[in-house]
């Protein structure tokens, strides 16, 4: 959703979970494939005129995966690692960089470069408030189980139990340690600032 606002021509997914490509294309994803990355050069090649994508973003972290993703990367492109590698020791850069001069950038955290630092935490929380107001964004769907901040602690040790659940809070104070919000803020920083990053580099699909 965030590329779709900030101006993205085309948004692919790759995903061999065909449960996950249909919520990608309902929330702004113009073309998906089922199936591994391995298997997905062609999709993204005929997709972009042969061109490759501007901007790759692996969100799996696992280290099979980089060298798979440096080749759907086109000329002067940029790999985005928002996957936290359990394994960075076995992940290896391919012959792509240097010869495509592709730039790879990471992140952890809220950590923000100078030149965009002065978008905190809040302001960006706001962004995201806005967006949802707005009704650019759509984020119910999203929302599989509700608990008010004293329902969260055992509401988040039931999880396992059940399917994957997002837990939101009423409370604009503080959230209980136990509650999964606090990773759900931290991706949400991570989303806004690559999408900061990226579209404050001149760049456009052609």
């Amino acid at each position: 959703q965030y590329t779709r606002l900030m101006g993205a021509e085309i948004v692919m997914i790759v995903d061999p979970i065909e449960s996950r490509l249909k919520v990608a294309q309902k929330y702004g994803a113009t073309e998906i494939f089922a199936g591994m990355a391995s298997d997905a050069y062609g999709f993204v090649e005929e997709n972009t005129d042969g061109n490759l994508a501007d901007v790759v973003f692996d969100a799996t972290g696992h280290f099979s995966v980089f060298p798979i993703a440096l080749k759907l990367t086109r000329r002067f492109g940029n790999l985005i690692l928002i996957g936290d590698s359990p394994h960075p020791s076995k992940q290896t850069l391919t012959a792509d960089v240097l010869t495509r001069q592709i730039t790879v950038r990471g992140t952890h955290n809220e950590l923000m470069p100078p030149h965009i630092e002065n978008w905190s935490v809040t302001r960006q929380m706001n962004l995201f408030y806005t967006y949802i107001n707005r009704r650019q964004m759509d984020v119910e769907n999203l929302i599989t189980e509700t608990y008010s901040p004293v329902e969260a602690p055992d509401g988040t040790a039931a999880l396992p139990k059940t399917k994957f659940s997002v837990i939101i809070s009423t409370s604009t104070v503080g959230f209980p340690l136990e509650s999964n919000i606090c990773r759900a803020t931290i991706l949400l920083i991570l989303a806004i600032y690559f999408l900061l990053e990226i579209f404050s580099i001149n760049w456009s699909y052609r």
